[in-house]
């Protein structure tokens, strides 16, 4: 995370001395020792972990982060937001069950990859990846976490209390002779080979986990899941996995209003990836063009231009859009993108005029289409065409009907024109509305 969203430890201390708490019995709930709290709350050492944040407020009993974090971030409720509260549920509660049989890293990786592509261009994408998500997240977490600790424990444990520690040395020296230094070290370099791989799987779970939440509007568990992402793509050693992590997480924070973290973030992950690789120049314009967005959503017109600049430039660079897992990029999405920046700023009527030349068809992935066509259907409704805005809504419904189930930025444009009450729309509107119903209860059926 970013210096900007570390918590404040005086403000832990002040709210766990008003509960009543010591400072020794608040580490031992929360999993940690009293010196690490005390250097946490007298400021010596920063606290910008989300996850260990969450446990803090859930033990202090805070419902709303904002008493810990600068911004709104409030908890997840869980139980308050219906189909979405199973996803929420295995994100915060993961079952680990004792011998499962474990997959291995890669047969894990094909199942990600194939999640992803059902997200880019499912008609269903909602209700499919929510339906995957869970079981998903369980074999990740088994394939790259190896033997569990408390199994490694329970074998050292078996062995010694048989086997005293000199005959513990003689033994590891006897298997010392037969097995060259080489070998092991292979070994070593193998193991540590699969504990990269499945860390870098876990990363892409997390990433999917909170692109799905992030499009259902459940930011806060959205957040989650994206800081989890970035933690285990540091522990997989993957700069690029690690900057498309780092993306992701600014998206989320866009949606949290923390535009100033999001540029920040978006520009640091930049930073760490060598752009001169067609992989890297991509991720390097997916994070201009979100850049660009968090800089229109603080009205910072020159700054979103440049980033748009510098997108295009990269785009001219590649040559032809790339279709890829973790950072799809081209001439097609900037100017898509620049279309929804320039709603962004209010500039409704550019925003239009720039969509006329503009292919759609060049977006190979669903959700980025449905997207396009939600922010020339904001766009309409700004400019009081409802008819456009309206065929817009049909234009989604067309390329992925669950769009309007599940995201609050098409509820919020339904909304809007319902408002206007325009009679040439009312009753395309109401097939609509009656169309996403249906879709809601096949989703639910599934």
């Amino acid at each position: 995370m970013t210096s900007d969203f570390m918590v404040d430890g005086a403000r832990i201390m002040a709210v766990r001395r008003s509960r009543g708490i010591s400072r020794r019995i608040l580490a031992n709930l929360v999993g940690c020792s009293e010196e690490w709290l005390r250097l946490i709350e007298t400021g010596a050492r920063p606290l910008d972990r989300l996850s260990t944040i969450l446990r803090i407020a859930d033990v202090l009993r805070i419902s709303d982060l904002s008493e810990l974090v600068g911004g709104e971030v409030a908890l997840p409720a869980m139980g308050a937001q219906g189909e979405y509260d199973e996803i929420g549920h295995a994100l915060l509660y993961p079952r680990r069950l004792a011998g499962e049989p474990r997959e291995s890293a890669d047969r894990v990786r094909r199942h990600v990859s194939a999640a992803w592509d059902v997200w880019q261009r499912s008609p269903r994408r909602y209700s499919e990846v929510r339906r995957r998500l869970p079981e998903l997240l369980l074999m990740a977490e088994a394939a790259g976490l190896g033997e569990p600790e408390h199994e490694a424990g329970s074998a050292r444990g078996a062995h010694g209390a048989h086997e005293p520690e000199h005959e513990a040395g003689s033994a590891r020296g006897a298997h010392g002779a037969h097995e060259p230094e080489h070998e092991a070290g292979s070994a070593r370099g193998a193991r540590g080979a699969g504990e990269a791989g499945g860390a870098a799987n876990l990363a892409q779970v997390y990433r999917l986990f909170s692109a799905f939440l992030r499009g259902c509007g459940q930011h806060a568990l959205a957040l989650l899941a994206a800081d989890r992402s970035v933690a285990a793509a540091a522990l997989a050693d993957a700069p690029l996995l690690h900057s498309v992590a780092q993306a992701e997480l600014a998206e989320v924070l866009i949606h949290l209003r923390r535009y100033g973290d999001a540029r920040h973030l978006c520009l640091s992950a930049i930073d760490h990836v060598d752009a001169a690789g067609p992989a890297g120049s991509a991720l390097a314009g997916g994070c201009y063009l979100t850049a660009a967005l968090a800089a229109a959503e603080e009205n910072d017109v020159p700054r979103a231009e440049e980033y748009l600049h510098r997108a295009r430039l990269l785009a001219g660079v590649l040559g032809e859009d790339r279709d890829d897992l973790h950072a799809p990029f081209g001439a097609a999405e900037v100017e898509t993108q620049a279309v929804a920046v320039a709603v962004r700023l209010g500039r409704h009527r550019l925003a239009l005029r720039m969509a006329d030349g503009i292919d759609v068809t060049r977006l190979r992935a669903r959700d980025r289409q449905a997207r396009y066509f939600l922010s020339l259907a904001r766009a309409h409704s700004m400019e009081r065409d409802s008819a456009s805005a309206t065929a817009m809504l049909r234009k989604v419904l067309d390329t992925c009907p669950e769009e309007l189930t599940y995201n609050p930025q098409a509820a919020w444009v339904v909304d809007q024109l319902r408002r206007v009450d325009c009679a040439v729309t009312r009753g395309e509107l109401r097939e609509i509305t009656l169309s996403t119903r249906r879709v809601r209860r096949l989703s639910s059926a599934r």
